[in-house]
Parts: C-alpha cells; sequence; structure tokens
C-alpha cells in the first residue's frame, strides 16, 4: 500500500497492486486491548478507480497499512 504523509497522519493514495484512491468515505480510529495487547489503529474506508470500496488501517503502533479483509 502507498501513503503520503499529511499534517494529521498518512493518508492511501494507492492499495491493492496499485489501484488509486479516487475518495475517502469515512475514517475512525479503533484504541482497544484485545487478549491483553494493545490495538491502535486508524481504519479508512476507500473509493478505488476500479468501482471498488475497501477498507484498509494503519497499524498506530507499527505504522504498517493493512487490507481489512472479510
Amino acid at each position: 500500500m502507498e501513503a503520503v504523509e499529511q499534517p494529521h497522519g498518512a493518508r492511501p493514495v494507492a492499495v491493492r497492486r496499485w489501484r488509486r484512491v479516487v475518495g475517502i468515505v469515512d475514517v475512525w480510529r479503533v484504541d482497544d486491548e484485545w487478549s491483553r495487547d494493545e490495538i491502535s489503529r486508524r481504519y479508512c474506508s476507500l473509493d478505488l478507480e476500479t468501482g471498488e470500496r475497501v477498507t484498509v488501517f494503519q497499524d498506530l503502533q507499527g505504522w504498517g497499512w493493512y487490507w481489512q479483509r472479510g
């Protein structure tokens, strides 16, 4: 996944074999504890140039971007 740094954090610009992001539908944050492991993630619902809507998240502890499956 490719992201661009913005003043309020990174913003995804391309996902899944470099499909361009054409719109950010929603952004939300989850800070929780799961089986004693702390979770801190920023989720984005995105519209892609292919017409797909996908959800990705940024692990705010490790800073990697991941595809939300299911």
